[in-house]
């Protein structure tokens, strides 16, 4: 089996780098070159390239993400792509990005990535997006973890792993133990819902986890949830960020859903043609939903279709109208 790697923007190839090591150790022909993306003539010699290997996968991070789609949709071959930059470009890249022809799109997005707005990357694919997308997400940022990667990979080729490397095992095997003595601290890298989730403390309580509040204080906000001390709950708020505050403020914070004086109305709507997650959308369904607006109107039929999470920001409408 035949594999291409397209590294990002800022990074390289490390042959000593367990993602490498992984790639070199299970697959019998394996492409990992070192990309210069500000050269205008790197597209069209990787493309020449994989083009002459004939991979059977090609993946790509970032940069290297965004060449991956390209290259594996003109020439129909299934990627894995990570946080790919479609969207939020430092800089425009040359690439040709004519007769794509689609493929098997594998994405896999951080749910912390401050670099790429996943929502941003499933609402491009699903509008301009060439072959059918398969989203995952993965707990960490822009910076695919080595687990991510090497799982992902397995998961999408159906390999069995044949050598493990040491590096990456006794890697697993010394943050597991920096995580066992630093358990009281919470990593505020992580989202905050996910790090007090994984440390235990407490769950629900009277707020509801990652649903839109308003507040007498700090206006529209997001609980995130508690931290260990039980006093102090985390609120999100687009103008201020992460925020710390007591507990006794739970009294002054109003759900949005309940504060929205609007009424139901029914609603029909039906999804252009694509695949998204797995799930084959039809034209020829039609979903009929109560709803307050229309983007709630697109969530609720976006459930009823079977798709799950965000994938409803990546759909495309076919007919949507308000009927009573």
């Amino acid at each position: 089996m035949k594999i291409v790697y397209l590294h990002g923007l800022e990074s390289n190839i490390d042959q000593k780098d367990p993602k490498i090591i992984f790639l070199n150790n299970n697959f019998d022909e394996v492409y990992t070159p070192s990309i210069n993306y500000k050269d205008k003539t790197t597209f069209s010699k990787l493309f020449s390239k994989i083009k002459s290997i004939n991979p059977n996968l090609i993946v790509g991070s970032s940069m290297g993400g965004y060449f991956a789609y390209l290259i594996g949709s003109k020439l129909g071959i299934e990627t894995v792509l990570f946080n790919p930059a479609v969207i939020d470009r430092s800089f425009k890249p040359t690439v040709d990005d004519s007769n794509l022809k689609g493929a098997k799109h594998n994405v896999y997005l951080g749910k912390s990535d401050n670099v790429i707005n996943s929502e941003k990357v499933m609402r491009y694919f699903g509008h301009a997006g060439s072959g059918s997308f398969y989203y995952t997400p993965y707990k960490g940022g822009h910076r695919v973890p080595e687990d991510t990667f090497i799982n992902a990979i397995k998961d999408v080729t159906g390999i069995k792993e044949q050598e493990s490397t040491q590096i990456y095992k006794k890697r697993k095997f010394i943050m597991k133990h920096i995580r066992t003595i630093n358990e009281e601290i919470i990593n505020l890298s992580e989202p905050v819902a996910e790090a007090t989730d994984k440390y235990g403390t407490k769950k629900g309580g009277k707020l509801n986890k990652n649903k839109k509040y308003k507040s007498k204080e700090y206006g529209e906000v997001v609980f995130m949830g508690y931290r260990n001390d039980m006093k102090t709950m985390m609120l999100k708020s687009k103008e201020k960020g992460m925020i710390r505050t007591s507990i006794h403020n739970e009294k002054t914070m109003v759900p949005i859903d309940e504060s929205m004086n609007e009424g139901f109305s029914e609603w029909e709507m039906s999804f252009a043609p694509m695949v998204l997650s797995g799930v084959k959308l039809d034209p020829k369904n039609v979903y009929k939903v109560k709803a307050r607006s229309t983007v709630e109107a697109i969530k609720k039929a976006s459930k009823e279709a079977g798709l799950s999470g965000n994938d409803w920001m990546a759909t495309v409408t076919n007919k949507l109208e308000k009927i009573k």
